[in-house]
């Protein structure tokens, strides 16, 4: 009779009446009381998985549990960001779902963890159904049996491209302080090296009629001579091209010393405005100077703003010197401009070499270059985000090696005038 019983309730008829069997009317009542405790029991672990079903189903981490052979046996709807669901997914292995190139680690840190049963975070690269990588931080742990591994999985890749770009201002920053220092102190010197480069050139013009005297065939035996020892010839032709080295190693450190200061960080100020441009006239006429590439244009009205439209063309330019470098002969570079969502919009596109994801990282930073030796001094990408920052706007890419890349310009619209005639 007792075993037909609820287990509490048997342990109560126990307790108190011991091990004889109660009387018929008394069986009855708990044999009901009984089916009615159990009803309840049903009703509580229903409420129970219902309410942790809600909390699985809502969580906006990725929850996830799997089988000792890391088949996936359950997901929540969190998953659905990523382009899972349960249905598609309940029975594949978990590293499915993980980048290859962590496969290893995944298996052998999970495969250990049902041995060891620790409680393990692991940072893992996590392949959405479109293709994408995402970096996800999980928290892990097992049954204690080594049959189930539980995981909570929160998606990090937007905070640490944030962190990313933080550490990367920082460093820029610092870069950009010491740059504007150098810029400072190179001043003075290049001053005196342009002055004095200017003065040797003009003697030397000046010069050019005793040149001329020495090596005269009326000259005197002893000029002759003289000019015989010191190879006046050569020598003139020589100091001729060492001046024209100097006055372009000059231009080009000038250069240099120009972009440095553009470095620098602008601690909020304004942006110099020289005119309120219509961008359009100004950007057709860069890519009007240029005559090495066939360069494709659609340039779509956009309204005047407040802005630096020298730096601007200047920006333009140095992305149309980098897309020329990429394409080689017979490429096509092509440029483009339109609004936004409240923002001026500039594209260049080029179907040339791409790059790869080495060169990616680092084509902002200061004096980095992928030309030759002499060839460039890393400048036009950092400068162009220094000006671009400066007009509170941004420059991003996106590039892919052997299929091209696109550069964006995006400037906020300060738009201060209203006129219609304008937007052409």
């Amino acid at each position: 009779m007792a075993s037909l019983l609820h287990p509490v309730l048997a342990a109560e008829v126990k307790r108190c009446i011991g091990e004889d069997p109660p009387g018929p009317g008394v069986g009855q009542l708990l044999e009901a009381l009984s089916t009615r405790l159990a009803v309840i029991d049903d009703v509580r672990a229903s409420d129970s998985e219902s309410e942790l079903e809600a909390f699985f189903r809502l969580s906006a981490d990725l929850l996830v549990v799997l089988d000792e052979s890391l088949r996936i046996r359950h997901l929540n709807t969190a998953f659905q960001a990523l382009g899972y669901s349960l249905q598609s997914s309940r029975g594949a292995s978990f590293l499915d779902l993980v980048a290859p190139s962590d496969h290893e680690t995944a298996r052998a840190t999970l495969t250990s963890m049902l041995r060891t049963n620790e409680q393990v975070p692991l940072s893992l690269h996590v392949v959405t159904a479109e293709g994408a990588t995402r970096v996800v931080h999980w928290q892990l742990a097992t049954d204690g049996g080594g049959q189930r591994l539980y995981g909570v999985g929160r998606d990090v890749t937007d905070q640490r491209n944030v962190e990313q770009r933080l550490s990367q201002a920082k460093k820029l920053e610092a870069v950009g302080t010491l740059a504007a220092g150098v810029a400072h102190e190179m001043n003075t010197p290049l001053q005196f090296m342009g002055d004095n480069g200017r003065f040797v050139g003009e003697s030397f013009e000046q010069l050019g009629p005793l040149f001329d005297a020495a090596l005269a065939p009326e000259a005197s035996a002893s000029t002759k001579q003289a000019a015989r020892d010191v190879d006046l010839a050569m020598l003139r032709k020589d100091l001729g091209d060492a001046l024209l080295a100097l006055k372009e190693g000059h231009a080009q450190l000038a250069a240099l010393v120009q972009s440095l200061k553009q470095l620098a960080p602008s601690d909020g100020e304004a942006v110099e405005v020289t005119s309120v441009a219509t961008l359009v006239p100004v950007f057709e006429d860069v890519v009007r100077r240029r005559h090495n590439a066939t360069i494709v244009t659609e340039f779509e009205p956009i309204p005047p703003i407040v802005c630096d439209q020298a730096a601007l063309a200047r920006v333009l330019d140095a992305l149309l010197s980098n897309a020329e470098l990429a394409i080689g002969p017979k490429g096509h570079i092509s440029v483009s401009t339109r609004v936004e969502d409240d923002e001026a919009v500039l594209r260049v596109t080029d179907d040339g070499c791409g790059m790869p994801l080495d060169v990616q990282a680092h084509v902002f930073e200061p004096f980095f270059t992928t030309r030759e030796v002499g060839a460039g001094q890393g400048q036009s990408l950092a400068v162009a985000r220094a000006v671009l920052e400066r007009h509170h706007g941004s420059i991003g890419f996106v590039s892919e090696p052997g299929r091209g890349s696109t550069f964006t310009v995006r400037l906020p619209l300060q738009t201060v005038l209203d006129d219609a005639e304008l937007w052409s």
